[in-house]
């Protein structure tokens, strides 16, 4: 059994803003325009992001809001699942 080759770099398009705007105390979607990745070889479910943790607030899944990420797919950005959660600092 072989593997198929992967030939393609993912590539990223430009996104409809460089900025990502949030609301102190609040949480807010991230888009495909915000953050987006291409792969010929891969499916959106396949092109995966690890993060650090943000000092003002955390990632999460929109369905647990409360509850920090530190990797997701392009399919969950695409999905409307991806949310950014603002910590005001104390």
């Amino acid at each position: 059994m072989s593997l198929p080759l992967l030939t393609q770099p993912p590539s990223f398009p430009f996104c409809d803003s460089l900025l990502f705007k949030v609301l102190m105390n609040s949480f807010t979607e991230m888009t495909s325009g915000d953050l987006c990745a291409e792969d010929g070889d891969s499916s959106p479910q396949d092109l995966a992001y690890w993060v650090t943790t943000p000092s003002n607030g955390h990632l999460a899944l929109k369905s647990f809001p409360s509850q920090s990420i530190q990797n997701f797919s392009q399919a969950q950005i695409n999905e409307g699942q991806l949310v950014f959660v603002h910590a005001a600092m104390l």
